[in-house]
């Protein structure tokens, strides 16, 4: 993606985004059923490496990892940041910008050259089964909008390794595989498979793709606030239906930071399907990033929390990093 008012944005978790989707092939992992269903989770320190742009926090957890319909996090500083979402400049939003200019700034204000950052990952069921995992994910900025990211697992054994590699492409379809380690083996994700979920998370292989800006008609509707913040509230239809797991996604953009605090998503018949809610946000070598987003499916009644524990931007990662030969070697 370019810094010039770009064709895509990250809807779901590096910066993740804005949107991210999923694997329904693999094995459930061995579940930690806890009684509480509530995550309380309180810094304990932060602490900046000197002479990077690294930011690493050291995190406490209330009982066990477990999420209720809100997420309490507690912060000793007013610095925040939240995932998925898209982060923005902050300024009074002009009278004149339409919908899709206001989405379109959320992600170009704030785009950096390459990025990584390590999450942990909670996975909670209706039933308040948990399971606790950790990944690596990377983005690259590629010529136009021909962007690059990964998402890795490392933790728990039984999807170590387990790797999405996504390639954006301006002009047609994006790319998609996914490594296997298990069978050591790498397959590519079907268009018609974007829809699936991924890893068995609530998200799926489309939310983790950037959004192709000119593939959506944007309107504005009526003003709302979101976690006391004023927001635009941005409707976002596909133009090609079929091209979508979703009839629209209703978009909420802070109004003083071009900051995105929630993402609704509609099923085909418009039914609330899940929301995607961003928080902490806080800025990383000068751009706003989420620390903590959780997305809830409604009518699963599951929900997915990522927190990242550390974060850098523009390290200079090679495009080597982001083949599919990479991917195939573990790399």
């Amino acid at each position: 993606m370019s810094n010039s008012p770009s064709e895509r944005s990250i809807t779901a978790p590096l910066r993740l985004p804005v949107r991210i989707s999923s694997l329904a092939m693999l094995e459930g992992s061995p579940s930690l059923v806890v009684e509480s269903t509530r995550l309380s989770v309180v810094p304990i320190y932060r602490i900046p490496h000197p002479g990077s742009n690294v930011v690493s926090h050291s995190w406490r957890y209330d009982f066990a990892l477990a999420i209720d319909q809100e997420v309490s996090v507690q912060h000793p500083s007013p610095f925040l940041f939240a995932c998925i979402a898209l982060a923005g400049l902050a300024g009074p939003v002009l009278a004149q910008e339409s919908a899709e200019q206001i989405v379109r700034r959320t992600d170009k204000d704030h785009r950096a050259k390459d990025e990584r950052g390590v999450v942990d990952m909670v996975l909670v069921t209706k039933d308040g089964k948990k399971q606790r995992r950790s990944l690596e994910m990377i983005f690259l900025q590629g010529e136009g909008d021909d962007d690059k990211s990964r998402l890795r697992f490392m933790s728990p054994p039984n999807v170590a390794g387990l790797t999405l590699l996504t390639h954006e492409a301006s002009g047609r379809s994006d790319d998609q595989w996914i490594y296997l380690p298990a069978f050591k083996k790498v397959k590519k994700i079907a268009s018609s498979k974007r829809t699936n979920r991924f890893a068995q998370t609530d998200f799926t292989y489309e939310d983790l793709r950037t959004e192709n800006f000119s593939a959506y008609t944007y309107t504005k509707l009526a003003d709302a606030k979101v976690q006391d913040k004023d927001c635009f509230v941005i409707e976002a239809k596909p133009k090609e239906p079929a091209t979508s797991g979703y009839a629209k996604r209703h978009i909420y953009v802070e109004k003083a930071r071009y900051l995105t605090y929630k993402i609704v998503f509609f099923d085909k018949k418009e039914r609330k399907l899940k929301t995607l809610e961003s928080r902490g946000y806080e800025q990383v070598d000068g751009k706003w990033r989420p620390k903590m987003s959780v997305m809830t499916d409604h009518q699963r009644g599951s929900k997915t929390a990522w927190r990242f524990t550390e974060r850098k931007l523009n390290a200079g990662l090679s495009d080597t990093k982001f083949t599919v030969t990479a991917l195939e070697r573990g790399m």
